[in-house]
């Protein structure tokens, strides 16, 4: 179990690095709008909307499976409804400043 879960880590670990630098500066802790702030939609972008999001949920279900603890899926589950919320508020901040998100979150996984 821990070469598995370290094997998951590692994955995310490549997915999180990888949707930084795809997003080069436009990467911000807050859901604002930046000084010219553009829709990337190339790279690891092309494919899903939220990369480091998913990153770090399946760094977390990585550390669950090293831990091979029950409750730590209590916590993890928790955290998954709080990004899903994340999520819905980023993605309705970029509709509003991005005409074109609502096609291109058509052609991508969230």
């Amino acid at each position: 179990m821990m070469l598995a879960g370290s094997m998951v880590c590692f994955m995310a670990i490549f997915l999180r690095v990888k949707g930084h630098l795809d997003l080069k500066s436009g990467f911000s802790t807050r859901i604002e709008k930046q000084k010219e702030h553009k829709l990337v939609t190339t790279g690891i972008y092309r494919t899903i909307r939220h990369p480091m999001y998913l990153a770090l949920l399946v760094m977390q279900a990585g550390a669950c499976i090293i831990l091979k603890s029950v409750f730590s899926w209590i916590f993890i589950i928790l955290n998954y409804l709080t990004i899903y919320i994340r999520i819905r508020k980023e993605e309705a901040f970029l509709k509003d400043i991005f005409p074109e998100y609502a096609g291109y979150m058509k052609k991508t996984y969230r």
